[in-house]
């Protein structure tokens, strides 16, 4: 025990990410209109695909939650599912 109490190791790992770039554009056609949909419901894009992903666009016109400090915001999220 006494002999290995001087050993040191050290180990290193390095995360490299692959990288794809894609443009989708995604029009609201009568936006204002959509603003009375209510909390938590959502206009809904095409699935679109980069990077070896399918891609959806959800917009919450009034807010993904009904609170207060929701009232006057947006929502936007971008959801990916694995195609490969």
């Amino acid at each position: 025990m006494a002999a290995s109490q001087g050993l040191r190791r050290r180990t290193a790992s390095t995360c490299t990410p692959e990288m794809a770039w894609g443009t989708y554009v995604f029009k609201i056609a009568g936006y204002s209109l959509h603003r009375a949909l209510g909390a938590g419901s959502f206009i809904l894009s095409a699935t679109f695909s980069v990077g070896g992903y399918d891609w959806r666009i959800h917009v919450y016109p009034d807010g993904r939650s009904s609170s207060e400090e929701d009232v006057d915001y947006v929502a936007v999220f971008l959801r990916a599912r694995t195609s490969r």
